[in-house]
């Protein structure tokens, strides 16, 4: 079996296509019966990654690979991009286990500029829901404390309840309001379509950014 490998930007919160900084770090859980081969025995047997597909872009990794303590079977890859391009971005990472057999995997993300907040893949899970949904988003300013707040309006644009949060030391995947269907007077709204707005605001420099979203009840 070949090595087992999960692929991570910044923390293993980090969701796959989400957002990143100018400087990011690669994550990489590294797993195999026999071992990950770090010498490099054999040609090409490196743990190696490539940016953006660009065999130019190729990265060693074999000295940035640290095993875990008392279990010669696992590790990981800890790897810090500086000044990537604003944009999409892709990273391909190979890895071998001493048997030579080898795993390829690829992830997704986009850099933001740094000194911008910036939110992609907004959404609430379960959509749509009956008794209850939590609010997620993805953010680049990994480690900022962050003022949220979720306002979920009418489609006729009417407020029915706001929902706030304050997050110290943020992840990059925030997940951390939940909402049971009730507006600011603990009734249970009607079913039907309803539109939201995240918005979150950098406590360091008081950066924010927005997104508007629909969810669905169904009670």
């Amino acid at each position: 079996m070949p090595p087992a490998v999960a692929l991570f930007m910044d923390s293993e919160t980090f969701a796959f296509g989400g957002l990143t900084g100018q400087n990011t770090t690669l994550l990489a859980n590294l797993s195999d019966n026999s071992g990950i081969n770090t010498t490099g025995a054999g040609i090409g047997h490196e743990i190696t990654a490539v940016l953006d597909g660009d065999p130019a872009n190729l990265t060693l990794l074999n000295d940035a690979y640290v095993g875990k303590v008392d279990d010669f079977r696992s590790g990981q890859v800890k790897y810090l991009y500086k000044d990537l391009a604003v944009g999409p971005h892709t990273l391909k990472i190979k890895a071998w286990d001493t048997y030579n057999n080898s795993t390829e995997r690829e992830i997704e993300f986009i850099v933001a500029r740094t000194e911008q907040l910036a939110l992609s893949h907004v959404l609430n899970y379960p959509n749509p829901f009956a008794s209850a949904t939590t609010f997620h988003f993805d953010q680049n300013r990994e480690g900022d404390d962050l003022d949220v707040q979720v306002q979920i309006f009418t489609v006729s644009g009417k407020l029915v309840r706001t929902l706030t949060a304050n997050i110290v030391n943020s992840e990059p995947h925030q997940k951390s309001i939940s909402w049971d269907g009730r507006d600011e007077f603990n009734d249970q709204l009607a079913r039907g379509v309803y539109v939201y707005r995240v918005s979150v605001r950098a406590q360091r420099d008081q950066a924010t950014a927005s997104k508007f979203e629909k969810l669905v009840i169904l009670n």
